[in-house]
């Protein structure tokens, strides 16, 4: 644990210049697919941290592969699992209660190919319909076509994944 007052903190956390008093928590990201099949991962850099007040939690990966090789077996969404804590049910949903809603995040990406989407941000899912969740997904979006998850198609074996980012989500874990 690194204590507060040796970094400087992100905007979203400063508060008339008041900085609340805690501790960053390390935690260890780890790319996957839904399904993984034989999906061999290689890092060249792998990091998280975190800061936990209440029940937001304010979450920062960094994933670089150095290799990233699957030929069966593999289906599903991009994932990232590992999370501290998972995210709380039923906190975010629509007028309906019924369709998940999410927290979405910022993300600055590679290797990933996915034609005429230009921004993939990572999102928790949570809703009341579905159990909380401590995975990372990835949703693509871009002009003139609806947003959708990136899947095993949208990342080809070979290719050097890139995945570095920031999310914002709630638990009900430790509140």
């Amino acid at each position: 644990m690194i204590e507060i007052a040796q970094i400087q903190p992100s905007p979203s956390l400063r508060a008339g210049n008041v900085f609340p008093q805690g501790l960053i928590n390390l935690w260890t990201p780890t790319v996957s697919f839904e399904t993984p099949g034989d999906l061999v991962v290689g890092y060249g850099n792998r990091a998280g941290s975190y800061f936990k007040f209440g029940s937001r939690v304010e979450l920062f990966f960094s994933i670089v592969t150095s290799s990233f090789s699957y030929l069966v077996g593999a289906s599903g969404d991009l994932i990232i699992t590992g999370l501290p804590y998972p995210s709380a049910p039923g906190l975010f949903v629509d007028a309906s209660n019924s369709a998940p809603n999410s927290l979405y995040g910022t993300l600055s990406w590679g290797g990933i190919t996915k034609a005429t989407y230009t921004q993939i941000s990572p999102y928790v899912a949570s809703s009341s319909n579905r159990a909380s969740s401590s995975i990372i997904h990835f949703m693509a979006s871009g002009s003139a076509v609806a947003p959708v998850d990136v899947v095993v198609a949208n990342v080809p074996s070979g290719s050097d994944v890139v995945l570095e980012g920031s999310l914002v989500y709630f638990t009900d874990v430790g509140v």
